[in-house]
């Protein structure tokens, strides 16, 4: 039986790259001509991120973003005649706003050759090169392999949708792709319609019809129909991927012959008449290059960060049977580049390869982590990753500024933990197939793959054979004591006799704790067996209901406790308030004695001072 947990971990494919923060219209619309900023680059081109260093906005910010942030996000007289970029002109000057006198809502005196605030112009000249500081205008789309002979291309792009106004929304496209002779993509080119909603974009490979209609917008969450495997993706940053010069992705009879795009919506201002046709132009080559390329992903599935923590530290390291048994022998895996993805909440992180039991070298050295503005590390070198090798995925977490408890889960608001890369060759066959190389991530300390390997006989974690529940062994074990005890006719419930046994067999099974329990629960919910859905949802019930009862019981305790210790009686009080009534005016009396006795002294002092007086100037009395 194939798990639901490998299908779900190859679809977390989809945010493993979710680098474009975007140029709210919530900003660019409190600043004079916030939406016709011209590129200070190419001139023919807007600059929709106007407050930051990335052209479709988010990430690092620009001098101009930083003293907009500073003024509240106001467009103030001291933000308009202050010349943020260091050319020259003021804000106001450069937006057509030169008197300030612009107002949120109204029409600027100047719409017309509207430059940019924030980043120093010309960028070429030595002025603007030192105030620019790391700025680099975006690199160019460059792939000369797209203009050979008997290349063609195909426009895979949304039908324009209506965006829904909500934060979140993953909206996908199927297409029939190639139905020829095996032929390479050998490059991918983003076309964005609307780069103010647009957050990634990802193109699936199936090797099957997916099973919703083609060419017709669904809204997909984070799966895109049956299609698995990540072909290609853009973000924040990316002009369009150009493969190199001996792999391509493998379409046509022998590849995919179907593939599907995904767009991920960001949209937290909730707008409601936003709309988009984003997609990509693909360049197939009947040209075969010498290898398939493929991406693959580990991490860590399980994440339950508590709040107000200064810092907090999950891992995953795949198991070196895993790469030991499905890498090919030959050779294994060249990794060509990584990437990290955690959400808001990450910080840092590191990727690292493991030979032996020693660290071989990092993958990714992620040293601060920005959610908005993660970085491709592309290996001058593939990277050997041989059999027996282990790939270790480290994040970091502030949960400082909130008062939830945070866990894994897609919006921006919860938490991931996984590394992605791209390698050659990729086997098609084997990627389809379970368990599958490139989806080895974990939950726990439990290892996707493992549990699926035929090699290993026993998978102990935490003392639990994990292996006993894809057997059905652990099933067998103890459907009797769910059929006598849990099911009872026309009840889904946990009930007394149930949490009872519950109880018992916690006590005694390893299995039903800690990771191998949070991991059982995950496998059996959604299983076609009546049987494993049973044990499933009657442990899932019990164990609510055991939390709940325990934690009534210590409320309960608490209250007793309470109890006990309750103050001294009114009495007691009184009389100590008496006692402490009696301190304070036997303590205001000998103060006033005290004063009294310092004042004849000091009268007395006055006097003697006063006779010396007299008997130093002769005078007798």
């Amino acid at each position: 039986m194939r798990p639901l947990t490998l299908a779900l971990a190859i679809l977390l494919v989809v945010v493993a790259t979710s680098r474009l923060g975007t140029a709210y219209p919530t900003y660019t619309n409190k600043v004079p001509n916030g939406n016709g900023v011209q590129s200070p680059c190419n001139a023919d081109e807007l600059w929709p991120g106007v407050g930051h260093l990335h052209q479709a906005g988010g990430g690092p910010r620009n001098p101009f973003g930083l003293d907009l942030k500073a003024e509240g996000f106001k467009w103030t007289q001291q933000l308009c005649r202050k010349d943020s970029d260091g050319d020259g002109r003021t804000n106001g000057e450069e937006l057509g706003d030169p008197e300030c006198v612009w107002q949120e809502g109204g029409k600027p005196s100047r719409t017309d050759n509207v430059t940019h605030p924030g980043i120093c112009e010309p960028v070429g000249s030595e002025k603007c090169a030192k105030l620019n500081g790391e700025f680099k205008c975006p690199e160019q789309f460059n792939c000369s392999a797209i203009h050979q002979s008997g290349v063609r291309q195909m426009s895979l792009r949304l039908n324009r949708t209506k965006v829904p106004p909500k934060e979140t929304t993953y909206m996908c496209q199927a297409y029939e792709v190639s139905n020829r002779t095996k032929e390479h993509m050998i490059a991918a080119v983003p076309v964005i319609d609307n780069p103010a909603v647009l957050h990634h974009l990802a193109i699936f490979g199936c090797k099957e019809k997916p099973n919703v209609p083609l060419e017709t917008p669904f809204e997909c969450g984070m799966s895109a129909a049956n299609c698995f495997s990540l072909i290609d993706l853009w973000s924040l940053g990316m002009p369009g991927n150009c493969y190199r010069d001996d792999v391509g992705a493998p379409f046509g009879l022998e590849g995919y012959q179907y593939a599907v795009v995904q767009l991920h919506w960001n949209n937290p201002a909730e707008v409601t008449n936003w709309f988009d046709a984003s997609g990509f132009e693909l360049y197939f080559s009947p040209t075969l290059r010498q290898y398939d390329a493929g991406v693959m992903m580990y991490g860590q599935a399980k994440l339950d960060l508590a709040p107000r923590q200064k810092e907090i530290y999950r891992t995953a390291t795949s198991d070196s049977r895993t790469s030991k048994e499905l890498l090919p022998q030959d050779g294994g895996y060249k990794l060509l580049w990584g990437i990290m993805h955690m959400h808001l909440y990450g910080t840092r992180g590191q990727v690292s390869l493991w030979r032996n039991g020693q660290k071989v070298r990092d993958l990714i050295p992620m040293h601060n982590y920005d959610y908005n503005t993660p970085i491709v590390f592309e290996y001058q070198q593939p990277i050997d990753y041989l059999p027996g090798d282990e790939i270790r995925t480290d994040c970091y977490y502030s949960t400082a500024k909130t008062n939830r408890s945070v866990y894994w889960g897609e919006s921006t608001q919860e938490e991931m933990c996984y590394s992605f890369f791209q390698y050659f060759p990729h086997n098609l066959t084997k990627s389809h197939s379970w368990p599958n190389i490139d989806a080895c991530s974990s939950f726990g300390k439990v290892d996707y793959c493992v549990v699926g390997l035929k090699s290993v006989e026993k998978y102990i974690v935490d003392g639990c054979d994990v292996k006993t529940l894809q057997s059905g062994q652990l099933i067998q074990k103890y459907k009797k004591g769910v059929d006598s005890e849990c099911r009872h006719a026309y009840q889904y419930r946990c009930s007394d006799q149930c949490l009872a046994w519950y109880r018992s067999v916690k006590a005694s099974e390893p299995c039903f704790n800690g990771d191998p329990i949070d991991y059982i629960l995950l496998y059996t919910r959604y299983s076609s067996n009546g049987d494993t859905r049973a044990l499933a949802g009657y442990l899932d019930l019990c164990a609510e209901r055991d939390q709940r009862d325990k934690l009534q019981e210590a409320k309960a305790e608490i209250d007793e406790l309470n109890k006990r210790s309750t103050p001294a009686p009114e009495v007691h009080n009184s009389l100590l308030s008496h006692d402490i009534r009696l301190l304070i005016v036997s303590a205001s009396y000998l103060a006033g004695l005290l004063l009294a006795a310092l004042l004849v002294l000091v009268i007395f002092r006055m006097k003697r001072s006063s006779v010396a007086s007299i008997e130093s100037k002769g005078i007798h009395m």
